[in-house]
This record gives structure tokens, sequence and C-alpha cells, in this order.
């Protein structure tokens, strides 16, 4: 049986105070968590244990927060090391705001195969500008100077970029940065939460936005960005171009809840890092509760939401065999109920869609196009 990727959320600490953070509510002080990380590592390996049962099977972990790299190095050798004897195929991710990172972190990134996601806003301070440390200092700097640490070390990194309104017209320098730093990027705009301040993106600027990115990268024939730098590009340009291109998106596989799992160093178990402390996706305690019975919960989760979306307004829709009603977490943020579909930006996702499907009939574009591009 496949082993179940785990999300391990190392700390609930964090050292920034991002304005649209989903995870605000439960960050912590930063004080004591690598002496108290050090005195649970016997029991999260045992809760690891439990989890995964097939030793000779691959196993994924990712490693999230708050900001994971405020366990030291140190921890990370012990954690790692134990790991690894149980599990030899284990690959390892980490996500992290990389403000942290120093020559002894890239070390263990490089000696453990640590593939590294990195959250960044833009190309600049203004475009990063809900990124900021606990004092309101802007956060973009210090995190271009550790990509150019990994960079140097060569060591591969992505991006995770979540986008607001302030990219709106500013299409061409974000499209330079990627290209100067030969980034691979996850764009993604931010979903809503209680905070007010953020200039949160609708429908039509997300779709004007990414129509204007596209139109950049297209005609930008001599020395332009590859498909997979843009992730979101490649996922909507091939989908035109290949009916089975597979969106590889943790919830596209209308299967995340099986796909996946949160678990935290106490050994509570949720659906991902998104729904932590969220009681409606808390399948228990594995102190308290067998992992047979955790999977019972899964399965009853995960067969009440696809029987409501297979009866919802996504049944008929053109991009239904792709996002499957979207992501769990974003929609229940939505609605409040596990009943419910992701639909936040679905108009302008088909917008998108027919947009580049035009382009390509109307200038005879073929798959030998995208396969050149990709060289």
């Amino acid at each position: 049986m496949k082993n179940k990727v785990i999300i391990f959320r190392m700390t609930n600490a964090c050292n920034l105070n991002c304005k649209y953070c989903y995870d605000k509510g439960n960050h912590t002080t930063v004080s004591q968590e690598n002496e108290e990380f050090s005195l649970m590592i016997h029991n999260i390996i045992k809760n690891i244990n439990k989890i995964w049962k097939n030793k000779d099977s691959s196993a994924e972990i990712i490693f999230h927060g708050g900001e994971p790299l405020i366990i030291s190095v140190q921890n990370y050798k012990r954690l790692l090391d134990n790991i690894k004897m149980l599990y030899p195929k284990v690959k390892f991710s980490i996500q992290t705001n990389a403000t942290l990172i120093n020559q002894e972190y890239i070390n263990l990134f490089k000696n453990y195969n640590v593939h590294i996601g990195i959250s960044l806003d833009g190309f600049d301070e203004y475009t990063n500008k809900y990124r900021t440390y606990r004092n309101g200092t802007n956060s973009f700097n210090t995190v271009l100077k550790k990509i150019e640490m990994l960079n140097k070390n060569n060591v591969k990194f992505g991006i995770i970029m979540t986008i607001n309104n302030n990219v709106i017209n500013n299409e061409s320098k974000l499209y330079k940065f990627i290209k100067d730093y030969k980034l691979n990027c996850n764009i993604r705009p931010a979903f809503k939460t209680s905070e007010t301040e953020v200039d949160y993106m609708n429908n039509e600027e997300y779709y004007t936005f990414f129509k204007n990115l596209f139109n950049i990268w297209i005609n930008d024939k001599d020395s332009g960005i590859k498909l997979h730098q843009i992730k979101e590009l490649q996922d909507e340009f091939v989908k035109v171009l290949e009916p089975n291109y597979c969106n590889r998106s943790c919830s596209s596989s209308g299967n995340c809840f099986n796909n996946f799992i949160s678990l935290d160093r106490y050994g509570n178990l949720y659906s991902c890092n998104r729904t932590y402390n969220n009681p409606e996706f808390f399948y228990g305690n594995l102190d308290n509760i067998s992992i047979q019975e955790v999977d019972k919960k899964i399965n009853s989760i995960s067969k009440i939401r696809k029987t409501f979306i297979k009866n919802s307004k996504c049944k008929g829709c053109i991009l239904y065999k792709e996002c499957y009603g979207g992501c769990p977490a974003n929609s229940f943020s939505i609605y409040r109920t596990i009943e419910s579909i992701d639909d936040s930006f679905c108009e302008s996702r088909i917008k998108i869609r027919m947009y580049i499907q035009n382009y390509l009939e109307e200038n005879g574009i073929k798959k030998e196009y995208l396969e050149m591009r990709e060289k």
C-alpha cells in the first residue's frame, strides 16, 4: 500500500507576520522551541512509524510550520537520520520563508537532498509588502539574498508566489525578475482571510494578470522563460494542447484526503497544514486513536465531499476533471462546511483557458511549438 505524504508541522512558531496568512492564529513565540523539539524526536519517529506501514515503499515528508527553519540544523539531522534509517526510499521537502537560511542549512539540504519551496511575493518590496517581520520590516531583500546563496551553492528550489492586485500592470517586471533569477514559480492569488488591509484579487483582476503574463511569455521568442518555470502557464497552455495533461497540484487528484495527512510533533492528525486546529478536519491524536480508525474518518470525510461535488455546479464544468471541486481547505474557509466547493477563481480560470485556446487557434500554434519551448 502506498504511504501517504506526511505534511509534518515542525513548529507553530514563526518569525514573520504576513498579512494574509491563513495560519496566523496558530502561531506561537520562538522561545525554547528547539529544547522541546529535541525531547520529542523519539515520539515523532514513533508516530511516523504508525502512519507509514510500508517500509519498502516510497515515502515523502514535507516539513512545514509556522516557520520550519526555527528548528535547528542539529535537530533536523537527528530527525532525518532516524527517518532514513527506517524508510530508505524517503524523500524530504520543506516549505520555508527562507529568512533563516544560512550555510549550515544549505549543507543540510544538499546532504539530505531536501527539495526547497520558498515563499516570496512579487519582484520587489512593494509587491512583497504583505510579507513582513513582526516589527513591520519587509522581508523581500533578505529572501533575495538567501536565493542568491542557494544559487551560488547550486541548490535547487522553487518559489511559491502569492499575488495580490498590486502586480497588475507590473507583469513585465515580474517576468523579467523570474527570468533574471532563473526561478521556478508557482504563482497563485491570495485567498481571502479576515484581514481587510490586503488588496485581494477578484476574478477579473486575476484574469487580466494571467492574460498579460501569457502574452509576454508567448511573444518572448529569443530568450524566454521555459514553461515549467511558471507552473500556471504550463498547466493552462499544455491543457489546451494535450487534454489528458495532469495538473499535479495537491487537490487536483480529487483524492487529496487519501494522499496527504498532516502530523504535528504532539501526534495530532489533520487533513493538511491548511486545516490545522480546525475541528472539522481533525482526525485525532495517535496516542488515543489507531491508524485504522483514522483511515475510516478520512474515507468518511472524503465520501461526503465527493458526493456533494458530484451533484454540485462543478459537474458540468470544463475544469471539473482537473480540480474536482478545488481545495477543501479553501472551500471550507468560504462556506464553513465540508460540503462545499472552492469556486473563488473558477470564472477567471475558465476565461484564461478560453483565451489561450483562442490564441493558439488564431495563430496556428501546434504541439511542436510547445516541444521547442521545452528544449
